[in-house]
């Protein structure tokens, strides 16, 4: 009842509440809380080296910052061990289950996995072993793919390299010399990477490093975008 007047936490600096496993994250996406992180290693995790403290700022900043405030319409058990909570612009489906994944819609969430899809289509997020209908490389994927009329930026701050198959947006053509480029921390461009464009779907290959440089994430853009421009030039 208060979602929309006050930011909710798990507990004020409770180490056990840090996001550092995957438990932690599906519950707190499901129920909107914020994510916390201890940049101090201890017996419960943190550590300015860990993944986690990568994963943790990226899915705040990217997904829970969207549904922060935003008040909880409904939430239903889907399943045996499956929950979807529906807040006024996103849904988050979770699978508690630690035996069995779950299939939604066109992806499969491991046990332990999670599901945050924006109302409005733009964003899909959450813990992957297939997306889009095709399998992923071996593990569990962390990705975040978010739509805006003009780009696609694609985050994955925990998963091995994998191919990654989008859908084509609508309005946009496969003639229309659509490109992918990675891009380092801060939004620093680091160069282009291959893509193949069909009438239904893009594909490329999601890599952790690429030009011996740590991505951060990649953007798919149409011509007309205006970072395509400043990129070209810098």
């Amino acid at each position: 009842m208060a979602r929309d007047k006050m930011l909710f936490y798990q507990h004020d600096l409770a180490p056990e509440t840090f996001t550092v496993d995957k438990e932690t994250l599906i519950r707190n996406l499901a129920f909107g809380y914020m994510l916390s992180y201890d940049l101090v290693e201890s017996t419960f995790g943190g550590s300015l080296d860990s993944e986690w403290l990568r994963l943790a700022a990226t899915f705040q900043q990217n997904v829970l910052a969207r549904y922060a405030d935003e008040a909880m319409m409904d939430y239903r058990e889907l399943a045996d061990g499956v929950t979807q909570t529906s807040f006024e612009t996103c849904t988050v489906i979770a699978n508690w289950d630690e035996g069995n994944e779950f299939t939604a819609g066109e992806n499969t969430l491991p046990p332990g996995g999670v599901q945050v899809s924006g109302a409005n289509g733009t964003l899909t997020a959450g813990v992957f072993t297939r997306y889009n209908g095709l399998s992923l490389s071996a593990g569990d994927h962390y990705l975040i793919v978010d739509h805006s009329a003009n780009e696609i930026a694609v985050h994955q701050p925990v998963g091995a390299d994998t191919q990654l198959t989008l859908d084509l947006p609508p309005d946009w053509d496969p003639g229309d010399s659509i490109q992918a480029w990675a891009y380092a921390a801060a939004g620093r461009p680091i160069g282009s990477v291959s893509i193949t464009v069909t009438a239904q779907d893009i594909t490329f290959v999601y890599q952790q490093k690429t030009a011996e440089q740590t991505v951060a994430f990649y953007k798919i853009f149409k011509p007309g975008n205006i970072f395509l421009p400043l990129v070209l030039l810098r």
